[in-house]
């Protein structure tokens, strides 16, 4: 009679590993490489996720870096369209640079304000930018009116030819009660 030699001592025996499965458990298992689609595709979705988050991040340190350029560029236009306001005695205001503040409103968008006075009166003026470290390119512009509204009474020497924008922001009180007569 022959020996059965189909017995052969390990030492998996008794440890329910076979051949198929990489030795350990747990985590170890759960991080060892797959050649499954799936894996493939986890893969490929964090490399498009982490492409993204250093895009977006770009972007903002461009925003940052750009933050001055945009300023200049708004006070130069300031000067040379001749923006100027005026204070409450009707004396003419320019503008300073100082006047002109810039703010980061996405990666790679840059907004810059300022205020031109009028009498008690103003507009805030809002550019919008988009940015790339070679490139700065205008993309709007915005002008909100704050309570325009024609000077009532004329005082000597203060400069009443002030004519807001065809009533856009143009404001009308309106008396009610006794003194409305």
């Amino acid at each position: 009679m022959t020996p059965n030699n189909s017995f052969k001592p390990t030492a998996e025996v008794g440890l329910g590993f076979s051949d198929k499965q990489p030795r350990g458990g747990g985590l170890i298992q759960v991080l060892a490489p797959r050649s499954s689609s799936l894996a493939k595709w986890k893969k490929a979705a964090a490399r498009v996720a982490l492409t993204i988050i250093c895009v977006v991040g770009v972007g903002y340190i461009t925003s940052w870096l750009s933050l001055d350029s945009c300023t200049d560029e708004t006070f130069r236009e300031i000067h040379s369209r001749g923006i100027s306001g005026t204070d409450m005695l009707g004396n003419k205001v320019t503008l300073n640079r100082n006047d002109v503040s810039a703010r980061i409103i996405g990666p790679f968008f840059v907004e810059t304000a300022y205020l031109v006075p009028y009498d008690l009166h103003g507009s805030l003026h809002y550019t919008r930018y988009v940015v790339l470290p070679w490139w700065l390119h205008k993309r709007s512009s915005n002008v909100i009116n704050l309570v325009m509204a024609q000077p009532t009474s004329s005082r000597p020497g203060a400069n009443n030819s002030f004519n807001p924008t065809a009533g856009v922001g143009l404001v009308k009180s309106k008396q009610s009660g006794p003194a409305a007569g």
